[in-house]
């Protein structure tokens, strides 16, 4: 079988890629430890992968367990940069919900400092207008503890 003698990448973005990934298995750790625990790569390939003399390069599923275990996608990035694109962090749909729900208690914060400025208005407060400002405080209060309380299993590495 006959391979083509050009390819569409550079000499420097291949060599742009070797760095990258040597960069990647440093983060990692020895090569010894990420063949054992990390990847299905022996030593020997990666340092193969890794030179710039070899044209050799890692497979996917291996620069895809090296970022997870380096928490940072360093050859994904490079690859991305090589061809003018820029990864960006996804919120995942929790995230989302997180902001929304905290946008949403912020609002509901301020009705509620509007609803008892309003309710003083005349210099004194009804006992009708304290059991509604003490419900929704209440309300509030829960609303709030809720996303206190996702926010620490975040913090202890829960999910949101």
């Amino acid at each position: 079988m006959a391979y083509a003698t050009t390819r569409a990448s550079s000499d420097e973005q291949r060599l742009t890629l070797k760095t990258a990934f040597r960069l990647l298995l440093r983060q990692v750790g020895k090569l010894d430890y990420i063949a054992g625990a990390v990847t299905r790569l022996t030593p020997g390939s990666m340092s193969k992968a890794g030179n710039p003399q070899e044209d050799y390069y890692p497979p996917l599923d291996a620069i895809l367990d090296l970022e997870i275990a380096a928490g940072r996608p360093v050859v994904t990035e490079a690859l991305a940069r090589l061809q003018g694109y820029r990864l960006e962090v996804m919120a995942d749909a929790g995230e989302v919900d997180l902001m929304q729900e905290s946008t949403a208690a912020t609002a509901k914060l301020g009705a509620w400092a509007g609803a008892v400025m309003a309710a003083m208005a005349d210099g004194s407060l009804t006992h009708a207008e304290r059991v509604s400002l003490r419900t929704q405080a209440r309300d509030i209060i829960d609303q709030w503890q809720s996303l206190h309380d996702r926010l620490a299993r975040v913090a202890t590495g829960g999910g949101i």
